[in-house]
């Protein structure tokens, strides 16, 4: 659940605790995001409460009090959010709050509130009319607690013959631009004193800071020969660093590949990409603050280079050095010679590890980022400021906090991030921009799918209304992707593919929640996208990626055999259907790929569910068996199968197998607080059991 944490800012240090074991229950708190400055706070707080699933009210004197957290608590009682109370000191609660269940984290051991927050929280959320809470004030007085501090004059005198002064919300700049004005300070009061330091010192400090590469520090040793001013020639001396695999995002940063014999000077081409990894290394440490993730980077000294002729080959190499550097993302790419103005281009690319992000395949793989930029000589002077390479660098830095957020599953915050990239300045919608738009279609497309799971009886017109319209957002980054493109990138036409199957389901009332019949000629539309996929040029270079367009292929036979009466097993579809299928399923077992886990089993449930409807039981019964042999399964996706496999042996007539079957999905459904399921797979155990001792000789 995505859930909006209300707090006093002094209970901060209690609060964070709770908030560890909210997060290592699987929920997604919004906790560590900070206002800031020029912001409005009421309307960024109201969109927050309105995303979020519900609002945990950490209680104490502080909160109770707080006329902000009265304020959060009013707005999601107005919007029917539950409230989920977690008391951290005994206070006087208004009587809705106080009649409420709580979590109670007032004393040493507190192994029952932990297990409702790590499980159960359903048990605890409940819904409070806003008439039954004290009147909020309608203009909080103070700060919210997310805004504690950034009321902050910051006054330096003398900075480059200068003065800056910076004053909470007086000013107009953006946030970015006073995150980069506050670093430039930093960094000029830093290295006054830095230069005081002698040379070995500044290095290790340097390198305790994040200023130089986790792989490696630098060692400067005087030349033999003397000078009023020595020349220092470095050389690498490696230190022992924690693992990328230590960190919730791991960066690797080869050197580039320097593109046949014409004259650019390798050792130039080192220090600009020296120089670009450390200022990755700031921008990504400006991220990781803003995500409340740590973030690893390693290279790109002492790690080895991605190399190869062509981009396929080094999309081979980047898979293999990020494998070996156990890294989430891999950032490489080429310095070479324009052939037509004869000028320096740097080509950055990104690589994605399918390993680390299985369940977001469509996110994986070599992408490129933007058009090449051009740079003049000499090239190791590219970096400076204002240059396009730092723009792309802080792109990059931007999408990888896009990327962290798409796999912990903050699709709006990935979002966020996605766009945050889109908007930097000098950054081109031209050739080479639609590898963001594709990743902004994919960000639409999971909004959408969370609005389907959120679905109810009671609110199906409304969420319909809200899963639609993330679908024709995707559709719209989609179609500038292929515009960009010249509809040559294979990605484009796979996620509107995508979005037409999604939107084949959901366009019709009929169906509620619960959509099966899809629109025939959207579903027509996602298989002609489907074959614009496979024959555009520029195809992904990662096989799993293809799997994940075959799963989309397979689905759409599905529901256009479904909608045509589903009822022969000999049908051209359904044999399509059936053969989709197998490629993914073939290629796990045979090369049993860890990160195709995932899509199997969804292909084996898939496939069963199309046996299941043609009365082939035993066959269902087979695949289901194969997709609860994937031990990355969820546990609510577990859940769902064993209860259909125990369906499936009712009507096999295997009644102690199927009692068995719901007894585990009960159990599972007990271990996830979902006690809806939980009594309904009890009552079908029950009434299974009732028949094999009526039957009993």
């Amino acid at each position: 659940m995505k859930l909006f944490i209300s707090y006093a800012h002094k209970d901060r240090q209690r609060v964070e605790d709770v908030v560890a074991v909210l997060r290592k229950g699987g929920h997604a708190p919004w906790f560590d995001e900070r206002l800031v400055a020029g912001q409005d706070w009421k309307t960024k707080l109201r969109q927050e409460i309105l995303a979020s699933d519900a609002l945990v009210f950490m209680a104490s004197p502080r909160s109770a009090t707080s006329e902000w957290c009265l304020w959060e608590l009013s707005i999601a009682a107005e919007s029917g959010k539950p409230i989920v109370p977690v008391l951290l000191e005994q206070t006087d609660l208004p009587p809705a709050l106080a009649a409420l269940h709580y979590a109670d984290f007032t004393s040493a051991e507190h192994t029952d509130a932990v297990a409702k927050l790590m499980g159960g929280l359903s048990e605890i959320a409940e819904f409070i009319p806003k008439e039954s809470l004290p009147k909020a004030p309608d203009e909080p007085r103070g700060e919210p607690a997310q805004a504690a501090g950034v009321h902050q004059q910051v006054t330096v005198g003398n900075v480059i013959g200068g003065r800056v002064t910076i004053v909470g919300q007086q000013n107009n700049l953006s946030p970015h631009t006073l995150r980069i004005i506050l670093v430039l300070i930093l960094a000029v009061l830093a290295l006054g004193a830095l230069a005081l330091m002698p040379e070995d010192d500044r290095n290790t400090l340097f390198y305790r800071l994040g200023l130089i590469p986790a792989s490696a520090t630098l060692t400067a040793t005087a030349t033999a020969t003397p000078t009023p001013t020595p020349t220092l020639t470095p050389t690498i001396t490696p230190t022992p660093t924690p693992p990328l695999r230590n960190y919730d995002i791991g960066v690797g940063v080869s050197y580039f590949v320097v593109a046949g014999d014409e004259g650019i000077d390798p050792q130039e081409a080192e220090t600009l990409i020296d120089a670009f990894s450390l200022r990755l290394q700031t921008e990504l440490a400006d991220a990781a603050n803003t995500l409340g993730v740590s973030v690893g980077l390693h290279g790109p000294q002492g790690i080895t280079q991605v190399v190869g002729d062509d981009e396929a080959a080094r999309a081979d190499s980047a898979r293999i050095v990020a494998e070996a550097l156990d890294a989430d993302i891999l950032v490489y790419g080429s310095i070479e010679r324009n052939a037509i103005t004869g000028g320096t281009e740097v080509i950055p690319v990104f690589y994605v590890s399918p390993d680390h992000f299985w369940d977001a395949l469509e996110m994986t793989g070599a992408q490129h980022l933007g058009s090449p930029i051009s740079v003049e000589a000499p090239i190791s002077e590219a970096i400076k400021s204002r240059s396009r390479l730092i723009v792309r660098t802080r792109t990059v830095a931007d999408i990888i906090a896009g990327l962290a957020r798409y796999i912990n599953e903050d699709y709006a915050g990935a979002l966020t991030s996605f766009m945050d990239a889109a908007a930097n300045p000098d950054w081109e919608e031209s050739a080479g921009g639609e590898v963001l738009y594709v990743l902004l279609g994919n960000t639409h497309l999971k909004l959408a799918q969370e609005a389907a799971f959120r679905c109810q009886p009671e609110n199906a017109q409304q969420q319909r209304q809200v899963i639609l319209g993330e679908i024709a957002y995707a559709e719209e980054q989609y179609e500038q992707a292929r515009t960009l493109s010249h509809s040559e990138y294979s990605r484009a036409f796979a996620g509107l593919a995508s979005a037409s199957l999604m939107s084949a389901l959901w366009e019709s009332p009929e169906g509620g929640c619960n959509p099966l019949m899809g629109d025939p000629e959207r579903l027509s539309q996602a298989a002609e996208y489907l074959h614009l996929a496979e024959e555009a040029v520029n195809q992904p270079s990662e096989n799993t990626v293809l799997k994940k367009r075959d799963f989309t292929e397979a689905q759409v036979l599905f529901f256009q055999w479904f909608g045509d009466g589903w009822d022969l097993s000999d049908d051209q579809v359904y044999q399509q259907f059936v053969r989709a299928t197998q490629t993914i399923t073939s290629d796990y077992e045979n090369r049993r790929r860890p990160e195709l886990s995932l899509l199997a089993a969804e292909a084996y449930t898939l496939r069963a569910t199309g046996r299941l409807l043609t009365n082939d039981c035993e066959a269902a019964v087979a695949d289901y068996d194969l997709a609860l042999q994937i031990t990355d399964l969820p546990p609510d996706r577990r859940m769902y199968l064993w209860e259909w496999k125990g369906w499936c042996n009712v009507q096999l007539g295997q009644l102690p197998t199927a009692a068995a079957e719901y007894a585990t999905a009960q159990a599972l459904a007990v271990n996830l607080g979902n006690d809806a399921d939980a009594r309904a797979y009890q009552a079908t155990r029950e009434g299974i059991i009732v028949t094999l001792t009526q039957t009993a000789p």
